[in-house]
């Protein structure tokens, strides 16, 4: 499994969040779907670029 396959996930749906939000501007009935998923979004993100800091750290450690 390689990185871009954790992060291009969650950047869609970084990027549905904000269409949502976008929506939510016009119908309030979209703010938790937004919510939820701009959340996700960047919580998946976060966790893919800390597993890369982590994968890099223990690949320079163990050489």
């Amino acid at each position: 499994m390689t990185f871009w396959t954790l992060v291009l996930p969650s950047l869609g749906l970084l990027v549905l969040g904000g269409l949502a939000g976008r929506e939510a501007h016009r119908n309030p009935a979209w703010r938790p779907l937004a919510a939820v998923l701009f959340v996700l979004g960047g919580l998946g993100t976060v966790a893919a670029l800390v597993g890369l800091v982590l994968l890099v750290l223990y690949t320079q450690t163990t050489q």
